[in-house]
């Protein structure tokens, strides 16, 4: 297991609105005693496959839970981002790596 997991996400809004970037609250914890560096990944999918949306890097120390915000950009909430032509609904996952199988995701609606 990777000493930092992040344990749930948060949408600032939901539904969000189509073509204006979308804040994401994180929750991270490290489950070392260690102080550890990683990149904390946000991803979307409209359909099957995952994409990168956006990243921030973290330090947290030994045992430390951090809430960590992000910025998804406009461009991934409209269709032309995700190429189909009405944008409905978006998954979102977060993680030091791609969602794989299994992986508990977060469900956001999108309107004009």
């Amino acid at each position: 297991m990777e000493p930092i997991v992040c344990i749930g996400l948060i949408p600032a809004q939901n539904p969000a609105r189509l073509g204006r970037n979308l804040n994401v609250l994180v929750m991270a914890v490290n489950h070392s005693q260690d102080t550890q560096s990683t990149v904390i990944r946000v991803f979307g999918r409209v359909g099957e496959a995952w994409r990168e949306l956006t990243a921030k890097p973290c330090t947290l120390r030994g045992g430390e839970h951090a809430h960590i915000y992000v910025t998804i950009p406009a461009q991934w909430l409209s269709p032309a981002g995700w190429e189909v032509e009405k944008l409905e609904e978006l998954a979102l996952a977060a993680g030091t790596a791609a969602p794989g199988p299994g992986v508990q995701e977060k469900l956001v609606f999108c309107q004009a």
